[in-house]
């Protein structure tokens, strides 16, 4: 498994690796990790490793990362030079910022491939350079390759930055498409438009969701209890093309016709927060409480005490995008105040789940007339009562994609064997 975001690296994008290492077992499979040893991140979470098999294999390499440059240029002062080669990292390091790890993980890989036998290779992103060492391991190697896309990547507008640019992600994105033997992405909304460009190939293209783990969800369950605030709780990251402007403009729209109300609400930010600015234009500054990342199982404490879970995804993002945290959302039971593309594939969870409210992230009014209903019947019943369709939520259990994967791994690998048989008769 080539995987850059591995613990101790914490977020949301680490999960999906972690929880494929701690459940493929179960089916047959034994990981062997190929990941980095980056500094330059902004969460950390070394409880993630209490889920990783105490036998597990990680092979961590080295990097070339542009830290070291900033440091040095912060160091003598050179302050503009540093914030002006951040802004434009996407201009000069293709496929993305860690294209410094190609080089060794490609070799680290070469060399676990031989020593550790391994059968398969799996690459996820982001980032893409993942799938760059993948797609160099399989042309070296003609291992069986799985790439696994939780985002698109030539049709996301950050990779769109020139023309050259455009045309340059197109071209990487297609040798990847056309390499692997297996494409799965994490929404079928992502698998329809990565299979269009490849229309003869549309059978190794698979649709596998992210998931929640029941066995972190436990505590949210056992001491979920009336709270007396009206807490809402946003995970994640808030800024980019994430910002949340119209949740905002809701908010304050509803404050100002019910001005008590303020007293007893509360919204949480866990992560990468929302410009300031939004804040204090909006007057919330007394309201919004801001908390950098924390460790995963600290999280749950958080889910335990909200009273609505709050969902963005903005119509910037677009509405093939399902957020990590949709999944984990939906099995808390709470009730959760989706602001996303009504029409789109987070909607469909959310809907199918009967999980919550959905809302345009561009109709300020229903935002506000959704947080009025929320918080009337909370002020009511001193909670808000849900009634989740479990038996449609039961089916994004981590075991149960994992063994999605499972089967995917073992049929690869039948085929990768009968290719192999056919060309030793012929021989």
């Amino acid at each position: 498994m080539v995987s850059f975001y591995f613990p101790p690296l914490g977020g949301g994008g680490v999960q999906r690796s972690v929880k494929l290492v701690k459940y493929l077992p179960l089916y047959g499979w034994e990981p062997v990790v190929l990941t980095s040893s980056c500094k330059d991140y902004y969460a950390f979470d070394k409880s993630l490793f209490e889920d990783l098999p105490k036998t597990l294999k990680i092979v961590r390499t080295p990097l070339w990362e542009m830290l070291p440059v900033y440091e040095w240029l912060y160091k003598f002062r050179l302050n503009a030079l540093a914030h002006y080669l951040r802004e434009r990292e996407a201009y000069f390091m293709v496929p993305d910022k860690r294209c410094g790890w190609i080089p060794h993980a490609y070799e680290a890989g070469l060399k676990a491939i031989t020593l550790q036998k391994i059968n398969a290779l799996f690459t996820t992103s982001e980032p893409y350079s993942s799938h760059m060492i993948g797609l160099f391991l399989k042309l070296r190697t003609g291992i069986p390759w799985i790439a696994d896309f939780r985002d698109e990547w030539a049709d996301n507008t950050e990779y769109q930055k020139t023309y050259l640019h455009t045309k340059l992600h197109k071209y990487l994105e297609m040798l990847v498409l056309k390499n692997a033997d297996i494409i799965i992405s994490t929404s079928k909304q992502i698998t329809d438009i990565l299979s269009k460009k490849l229309p003869h190939s549309t059978e190794k293209f698979i649709t596998i969701t992210n998931g929640y783990d029941e066995e972190d969800l436990v505590p949210v369950r056992k001491n979920s209890i009336p709270t007396k605030k009206f807490i809402i709780l946003y995970t994640g990251n808030a800024a980019g093309r994430q910002t949340p402007d119209c949740f905002f403009k809701a908010v304050d729209k509803f404050l100002c016709k019910h001005q008590m109300a303020k007293d007893f609400i509360e919204i949480r930010f866990i992560g990468i927060p929302p410009p300031s600015f939004l804040i204090e234009d909006t007057g919330l500054k007394g309201v919004v409480t801001l908390i950098r990342y924390i460790e995963h199982k600290d999280l749950i404490r958080h889910f335990a005490e909200a009273t609505v879970l709050l969902l963005v995804v903005t119509t910037l993002r677009g509405g093939h995008v399902i957020p990590g945290k949709t999944f984990e959302y939906i099995a808390t039971g709470k009730p959760i105040l989706t602001v996303v593309p009504p029409e789109g594939a987070t909607a469909y969870i959310v809907k199918k789940a009967n999980a919550g409210i959905i809302v345009s992230p561009d109709n300020t009014e229903q935002i506000s007339n959704a947080l009025e209903q929320y918080y009337r019947e909370w002020e009511q019943f001193g909670r808000i009562y849900t009634d989740p369709n479990w038996s449609f939520i039961e089916q994004f259990e981590r075991k149960h994609t994992t063994e999605q994967f499972a089967k995917v791994l073992n049929s690869l690998l039948e085929q990768h064997n009968q290719e192999e048989r056919k060309e030793k008769d012929i021989l």
